[in-house]
């Protein structure tokens, strides 16, 4: 182990979202490891296993400006009081908030950045980030100055202990009165407007592969602020069969039981898709344009290119539902497939996901972000006038958008589709494996 660390993780809530669980799991591997850690966010669900962390927490206001000036208060105080040696914030808002902090306190501070595709505003430059996506830092190197060794890529992010293919299951399905028999697709996201072009991918190819799969049974896990369009859209197509073969349990805890239930898993982002992967499932993967694929040996790489969720991209010649069903259906035929894909899925998740393996990876990064001058005049210069920046850029950015707003022309909603950068960062639109079982 390295020499103890005091850190101050900043996530915006404990929901179950994933980057509040990853947070989570890379902070309790460090506790465990013998670090001083607290952990700063808004309360939520996720706080139980927080407090089975043994990990100090400080509740945070919910998100309201950017920056919140509320925010960086209580940050403040907190690093003052514990003596925190780095701030580990998660993503644009809470590293808005974090920086001016850190600055105040003297501190360092080193953000986890996931993917955000096109980002419209710089990201706050900092000297030492981890960035899940190969596409946002691409963007942050070609667009906004950024130097190659401002970025590393810690993509572990799953806590194996919870995510793997002995989990108990039996009595979920019995819970949502799903027989052995039975052939269940899962899929486990938020139910916002975030993720709803994904579940409705997956609900516009119901009917066809309930056709195709007469044994077939969805569900739905989740909850948010869509979650009553989603069920209206569930009733219309129960009503289109004649069957009531979806179900719609809302938010679980115990995500990683519904997982090792499905047969399938359809993957409505990134977090879902490794966490299946870690229980030895195949994953097929959706979004607000439809289906992109199924992760694969032949896949793998693409999706990783794009933190593992190609969803959201425009320009996919996937997303038919049609295509969805073929794939689904093809998968769920072949029984022998299913189990050599879920023995790569596990095998890869073991290699690369999980963060129990990557502890010292993250105490090395961590470590290197302490030993930066966070100081000298020339640093806090450089950090503040960057933070500036990204503010300007963003309130312009905000700004544009009212005024699209209010000549009534269509703003681009958060989880809709957008195209990739330019450059070297092909999609790369393979199917995967079921593309071989039809040739």
């Amino acid at each position: 182990m390295s020499h103890p660390m005091s850190l101050l993780f900043y996530v915006d809530n404990l929901g179950l979202g994933g980057a509040n669980q990853t947070t989570l799991t890379v902070a309790a591997g460090l506790k465990r490891r013998g670090h001083d850690v607290i952990f700063a966010a808004g309360d939520g669900p996720l706080r139980a296993r927080l407090n089975q962390a043994g990990i100090d927490f400080v509740e945070m206001p919910g998100v309201g400006s950017i920056p919140s000036w509320t925010a960086t208060k209580i940050i403040f105080a907190a690093v003052v009081a514990r003596k925190i040696d780095l701030i580990c914030s998660n993503g644009f808002d809470c590293t808005m908030a974090a920086i001016p902090a850190a600055l105040m306190a003297g501190c360092g501070i080193v953000p986890t950045y996931g993917g955000l595709y096109n980002p419209p505003y710089p990201h706050p430059w900092v000297p030492l980030a981890n960035i899940f996506s190969e596409e946002l830092s691409w963007e942050l190197i070609h667009r906004f100055g950024w130097k190659a060794e401002n970025v590393v890529h810690l993509i572990a992010r799953i806590d194996g202990e919870r995510f793997h293919p002995g989990v108990v299951a039996e009595t979920l399905r019995r819970k949502w009165n799903v027989t052995l028999r039975e052939r269940l697709l899962v899929m486990v996201c938020r139910q916002d407007y975030g993720k709803y072009g994904g579940v409705m991918a997956l609900l516009a190819a119901a009917p066809g592969l309930k056709k195709k799969v007469p044994d077939l049974r969805i569900a739905l896990v989740g909850g948010g602020n869509a979650a009553d369009a989603i069920a209206r859209s569930v009733r219309a197509v129960h009503d289109e069969v004649g069957d009531e073969f979806i179900v719609m349990p809302g938010a679980i805890l115990e995500t990683e039981q519904a997982y090792v239930a499905a047969d399938l898993v359809i993957a409505n982002g990134s977090r879902s898709a490794l966490e299946a992967m870690c229980c030895g499932k195949v994953v097929v993967s959706v979004g607000s344009n439809g289906f992109c694929g199924v992760l694969t040996r032949d896949t793998v790489a693409s999706f990783r290119r794009f933190n593992f969720d190609k969803g959201r991209l425009a320009g996919n010649p996937l997303g038919q539902p049609e295509r969805l069903v073929s794939v689904v259906a093809d998968l769920l035929a072949d029984r022998g497939l299913l189990a050599e894909v879920g023995r790569w899925s596990h095998a890869y998740a073991t290699e690369h996901l999980l963060v129990k393996d990557r502890l010292p990876d993250f105490e090395a990064f961590y470590a290197r972000g302490l030993a930066m001058a966070w100081t000298t005049p020339g640093m806090r210069w450089r950090l503040l006038r960057r933070w500036l920046l990204s503010l300007v850029a963003f309130k312009i950015y905000l700004l544009k958008s009212r005024v699209e707003a209010f000549r009534g022309r269509d703003r681009v909603r958060r989880g809709e589709a957008l195209f990739p950068p330019v450059g070297d960062l092909n999609p790369g639109w393979e199917t995967g494996i079921p593309v071989r079982i039809r040739t």
